[in-house]
């Protein structure tokens, strides 16, 4: 048995462990940071970056012995947390959540590598070194980077204007000689070396004179390593920050290359344990990619759990269901909760912070189209945010995903009551609109026309939707009143500028159908069109396209030749007023399957004063697709014209040819 102090030395050693295991228990969660390579006390330090996922504001790092390593951090979004620290290779500390650092990190400096810190600036002068230290001092901390060299053509934190960026970096000199070094930058730069000067460019300019090498300074550099800074104060859209150098023994100068600075290294940050060393449920997110589509954004979000915990859903706090998909979509920027569901069914939220970055909007190529196909599944199996069908109906488009955006206007007349219906008019103007046009689907066309501009109260997608609707009208249906009271409609001022040219054109043709040539012409002439400031010999080149349309014609290249005959339209819009030209698209529109498109071209041409003989072309090639359709009144009316236009033409002799066919055939009956 213990003796009585005995007793009472052993009851407190045990109170004081217990006290200890308690306090552990139940204390902060921690993590391991390992930093990569293999330990030796005598190596130099690195700098360090590391990131992990915090909604604690406060934490410390703590290396062997508990000597507690100062931190700078990088940024933070959310409850994405990036931060950087000096140390060697192979040593391992604890990253302790919630408690605040003894050491703030003041007056530390990189060990090595580069690093950028960023500030948001107001407008100044930066004629002086000391002007642009007081724009630092005054300047709101954006964030700061790990960079490779001092190399760089935007802000990689936000928006180019009015930014401050302090590049802090270590050189290995091996070879000591005499160095120039160079800075070339969008306005204001100062290089030091050692905190020495020796390049400077004040001022505000454009970048070409530094790449040009007209700013630079030498520097005598024993071998060993030296610090550079480098600051430049940025005030227009563009914003380049380099510095170059031109070692001893001559050469071409260049930009200082990542293999000249001390490296860095990327710890590893393992998961999070509670105070007896478990695994705790927990997950990171990533935005790495970023997609603009006009002045929106879409915010590509990914989830991964850590070791040990399983995700069975997410709730992306946005409004949309949660779900096993383990990236997701955002359309607005600003702060979202995300919730994950673990396997044991516990529960853990961060936070995320969404905002536009140029470095985000640099996906690798073909990764566009699969974020937008991943936005769509998200679509089908969560839902978007309401501006997410807008952005998609554009994006899709814009990135000719044809298959996806045409399966997309189903998904986008299923929500229309949640859509704005310029969206949907933009889309189906887009995709099915031009779908029914080739397959000659005039009535359905016309339909859908109609109970889009139901809804329409945007100016100028209701003008646009009258305007099609007047052209299917017209072209299509062959219905020329009702095509000219939707034009009437038009408030052709809200019109955008890309329809105003069809609109004069559908005016034009109007006018010829109902009041003849001579108007027509009249309206023909106040059409601006480039083609009325052309020489003789540049009108001579469109007599060319004509032949081109021609030689397609005979080649039966007939979308070849439709290009054409668009490419002269759109230079002299009159041609639709020559009969000729209209018997040639009529032939180009029935080569590519489309009967009624070219009969009503023909139908056009033939009230625009044609010659006898080409009256009975016209006549007899319109009376064939009448035949075609199984209109035999129309097709004997048309044939008869024929005969009677140009009685000693080949037209004429094949119009009485079957002409008599007909009559044979109605004998033998």
């Amino acid at each position: 048995m213990l003796k009585s102090g005995n007793q009472s030395k052993y009851a407190a050693a045990l109170a004081a462990c217990l006290m200890f295991f308690i306090v552990s228990a139940t204390g902060a969660a921690e993590r391991y940071v390992t930093v990569p390579g293999t330990w030796n006390s005598a190596a130099p330090e690195l700098l360090v970056k590391a990131e992990c996922h915090l909604d604690e504001p406060e934490f410390r790092l703590v290396g062997a012995n508990r000597r507690e390593i100062p931190a700078r951090v990088l940024e933070r979004h959310g409850s994405l947390l990036r931060f950087a620290f000096n140390a060697r290779p192979g040593e391992r500390l604890r990253f302790i959540e919630g408690e605040k650092p003894t050491d703030p990190a003041s007056g530390w400096q990189p060990a090595s590598g580069v690093l950028r810190s960023i500030y948001r600036i107001k407008d100044g002068r930066a004629n002086t070194r000391e002007e642009l230290e007081k724009l630092l001092d005054s300047g709101v901390p954006v964030g700061r980077t790990v960079e490779e060299r001092v190399y760089s053509g935007w802000n990689p934190l936000a928006g180019n204007p009015r930014s401050l960026h302090l590049f802090e970096g270590v050189l290995h000199i091996v070879r000591p000689g005499t160095y120039t070094f160079y800075t070339a930058s969008t306005d204001a730069s100062f290089l030091e070396i050692d905190g020495r000067p020796v390049a400077a460019w004040p001022g505000r300019h454009d970048v070409w004179g530094g790449l040009r090498g007209e700013h630079s300074g030498k520097i005598e550099l024993a071998a060993g390593t030296h610090r550079l800074t480098y600051l430049h104060a940025n005030f227009r859209g563009s914003c380049y920050s380099i510095a170059a150098w031109q070692p001893p023994g001559g050469g071409k100068f260049a930009a200082i290359p990542e293999s000249a600075f001390t490296p860095s290294a990327v710890a590893k940050v393992g998961p999070r344990l509670d105070g007896y060393g478990r695994k705790l449920d927990d997950f990171g997110w990533r935005l790495d990619e970023m997609l603009t589509e006009g002045d929106r954004q879409l915010y590509f979000v990914q989830v991964e759990a850590q070791p040990g915990t399983v995700i069975r859903s997410v709730d992306w706090g946005d409004g949309s269901k949660a779900g096993g998909l383990l990236a997701h979509a955002y359309f607005k920027p600003g702060d979202y909760t995300v919730t994950v569901t673990a396997g044991d069914g516990k529960t853990v939220s961060h936070a995320v912070a969404l905002s536009y970055r140029f470095s985000q909007s640099l996906p690798k190529p073909g990764r566009e189209a699969e974020i937008l196909r991943t936005a769509l599944e998200q679509e089908r199996k969560n839902g978007l945010q309401p501006e997410g069908y807008r952005y998609l109906s554009e994006a899709l488009r814009r990135a000719k995903l044809e298959k996806e955006s045409k399966e997309f206007y189903e998904t986008l007349l299923r929500r229309q009551n949640a859509i704005e219906p310029e969206v949907l008019f933009r889309h189906y103007e887009a995709t099915r609109l031009e779908e029914q046009l080739k397959q000659e689907k005039y009535e359905n066309a016309a339909k859908d026309l109609r109970a889009l501009i139901g809804r329409l109260t945007a100016p100028a997608e209701l003008g646009a939707a009258r305007l099609a609707l007047a052209e299917v009208e017209f072209y299509g249906l062959g219905r020329r009143k009702e095509a000219e009271a939707e034009l009437a409609k038009i408030d052709r001022s809200a019109l955008p500028k890309a329809r105003v040219r069809p609109y004069e054109v559908l005016e034009m043709e109007l006018a010829a159908a109902g009041q003849g040539k001579a108007a027509a012409s009249a309206l023909a002439a106040r059409i601006d069109a480039p083609a009325n400031r052309y020489t003789p010999r540049q009108l001579l080149a469109l007599d060319g396209v004509k032949l081109s349309i021609r030689n397609a014609i005979v080649l039966k290249k007939f979308a070849d030749g439709l290009r054409y005959a668009d490419e002269l339209e759109e230079k002299q819009p009159a041609i639709r007023l020559s009969p000729d030209y209209l018997q040639l698209r009529g032939r180009l529109e029935a080569g590519l399957g489309r009967p009624r498109a070219a009969a009503r071209l023909l139908e056009q041409a033939l009230l625009l004063e044609p010659d006898d003989e080409l009256c009975a072309q016209l006549s007899l090639e319109l009376g064939q697709f009448y035949a075609g359709r199984g209109e035999s009144a129309a097709a004997v009316g048309s044939w008869k014209q024929a005969v009677a236009a140009a009685p000693r033409s080949h037209a004429a002799a094949t119009a009485a040819r079957l002409l008599n066919e007909i009559r044979n055939r109605e004998v033998e009956r």
